[in-house]
């Protein structure tokens, strides 16, 4: 009889007069935060439920804390700084571009940066070379700031953003031609 025994986190309260596709008894069983699970002696016994998901909460909040504590000194207001630096884009991605998606229906490329969970869309292009060089020119502005360890920019919104690399390109734009008239 397993009434009154524990199984991990689990006292078992009784027997229902429910069964499971094979039959099986299902259980009725108090959890040690007081929730209550129904499960099968089997999965009792063989150790595959031990609370009424609590401990799965538990277990993997510790070790996300661990893990982030392990890794504190590559974290900075809560960006994960090698991720800022990390130059290969994601295998889903279509345009080999980190956050450059081409735009199916309209058929234009979109460019977006994300800095601390803040997402800024940087605008749409005909050409992907437009848009991947707003997308390096945000990340310079962005993230080369962080990564050097200095006073982040106070950006309010994708307007300004959009607005400081604008300025940035025209700058670089004119340095270029200086430079070439110069040579």
């Amino acid at each position: 009889m397993l009434v009154g025994k524990k199984f991990g986190r689990l006292t078992v309260l009784g027997a229902t007069n429910k069964r499971t596709k094979n039959q099986e008894i299902i259980y009725k069983c108090k959890c040690d935060c007081g929730n209550i699970k129904y499960t099968t002696s089997a999965r009792l016994k063989n150790g595959s439920v031990k609370s009424c998901g609590c401990y799965n909460l538990d277990t993997s909040r510790e070790v996300g804390i661990k893990a982030r504590q392990r890794n504190d000194k590559y974290y900075k207001d809560g960006t994960f700084l090698l991720a800022l630096d990390f130059k290969k884009p994601k295998v889903n991605n279509k345009s080999g571009y980190t956050g450059v998606t081409w735009h199916t229906r309209d058929k234009v490329w979109e460019a977006s940066i994300t800095l601390r969970g803040k997402m800024y869309y940087l605008g749409r292009f005909n050409s992907i070379n437009d848009a991947v060089k707003v997308r390096k020119t945000a990340e310079e502005i962005l993230f080369k700031p962080v990564l050097k360890g200095e006073d982040e920019l106070d950006i309010g919104n994708a307007k300004e953003l959009r607005d400081m690399i604008y300025i940035k390109l025209r700058e670089d734009k004119n340095g270029d031609e200086k430079k070439k008239v110069d040579d």
